[in-house]
This record gives C-alpha cells, structure tokens and sequence, in this order.
C-alpha cells in the first residue's frame, strides 16, 4: 500500500482535450473545467536517519551485523556455522547459495555446463 499524499484538489478554469498539460485554450475547443490535485512538496532538505536511528540485528554466533531481521535469519539458517553446500564443479569454489553458485559458473567459466 502506498502512503498518503499531503496536497489539495484545486480547479483548473480550461484545459485542451488535446494536451491536458496545456492550460491555453485551443481555438475551436469548448473551455472546460477540470479538478487536478495539486501535492504539498515539503520545503527545505529531507533531514537525514542517524547512526542511532537505525536498527542493528547481530548475529550471537558471529558477531555479522543486518539492518533487516529476516537477513539474519536466513543468515543464522543457511550461513552461520555451517560449510558452504554447494560447489564448483570447475574449481574449488564453494557457495553457501545455489544461485551464487550459478553466478559463479556463469562469470568464471564461460562456456561451461552448469550441472
């Protein structure tokens, strides 16, 4: 859902059929009065979200520090303590994601099958 936008409806004394944006009346054109909404644009600079401001998420075993929750879940479930699942048939590589594994593959060993 999209936030609400501060403004007001005002109204427009003529507008062409042919180009809305354009306010001059066209000759041969019957003026019409049209409602458009007019959106409040805040003044001045957007203040800015400190340090402080901004949620951490730490991992207990690691010390890996997330701005999103679900980041460290998925990181505590599939990362944290565990060895890379899956790896390169081409190289030592591992990966702890299958699509960085095709990543990998695809970057490094053009060419290649990605079995």
């Amino acid at each position: 859902m999209s936030p609400l936008i501060k403004g007001e409806w005002r109204l427009m004394d003529s507008f062409s059929a042919s180009n809305i944006l354009d306010t001059t009346p066209v000759p041969g054109s019957v003026p019409r009065k049209a409602l458009y909404f007019s959106p409040i644009v805040p003044q001045g600079p957007i203040p800015a979200v400190t340090e402080q401001e901004k949620i951490a998420y730490t991992c207990s075993q690691c010390g890996k520090v997330y701005q999103y929750l679900h980041n460290l879940k998925k990181h505590q479930r599939m990362e944290c303590g565990k060895d890379p699942q899956f790896a390169c048939p081409h190289c030592p590589h591992r990966s702890y994601a299958k699509w960085n594994l095709n990543k990998h593959i695809q970057s490094r060993h053009q060419g290649l099958s990605v079995q």
